[in-house]
């Protein structure tokens, strides 16, 4: 199935992948911004705190104009989005992003159920043959969810995140299409 803007609806068990649609900044605005969250995405000194009409817009605008873009829902509720991005259709790759954006949603595997659709998607609808990300060297929580789905550290990108007056490393992690389905017994 696919909907308005021409994308496929992926269904889970628990999480639903759709796209983004006026109205969602509402969700987002009304998760508000988690310091937890935020920290991993490399914001410096992250609070906990509100979301402005503005970035709310911002947020929704990009998410509408990326042609792999989704939105996460679960139970009727929407949770996060996530996006292949920097789309090479000779070399068959793509990179991919995720966010969740309530510490309520994590540990629950709703995002791992959510980029195994969407990983899902990329390896055969798409005809992906890679997919890779980056992910700051201290997200532990991520870094491991990736693994559990069969990324592989490819390597470590030194200092290549300022965070305040802090350098970071970034860990660069690759999924081949062979390597998902293996993990997945298919």
């Amino acid at each position: 199935m696919t909907d308005i803007q021409n994308r496929a609806v992926l269904h889970g068990r628990d999480v639903l992948l759709r796209s983004a649609r006026q109205g969602d900044e509402n969700a987002f605005i009304s998760a508000g911004q988690h310091a937890e969250i935020a920290k991993m995405y490399g914001v410096a000194d992250a609070q906990d705190g509100p979301i402005s009409p503005e970035r709310a817009a911002n947020w929704l605008k990009s998410q509408m104009e990326t042609p792999f873009a989704w939105v996460i829902e679960h139970a009727e509720t929407l949770i996060g989005a996530l996006r292949f991005h920097s789309h090479d259709q000779t070399d068959r790759r793509a990179s991919f992003a995720i966010g969740l954006f309530s510490p309520t949603y994590l540990n629950k595997g709703l995002g791992s159920e959510a980029m195994s659709l969407a990983f899902e998607h990329g390896f055969n609808a798409m005809n992906l043959h890679r997919i890779s990300l980056r992910v700051l060297h201290f997200n532990a929580r991520a870094i491991t969810a990736y693994q559990k789905l069969g990324f592989v550290i490819e390597g470590r990108e030194r200092h290549s995140a300022r965070i305040g007056m802090e350098w970071h490393d970034d860990m660069i992690m690759g999924l081949l299409k062979p390597e998902f389905f293996a993990k997945r017994g298919v």
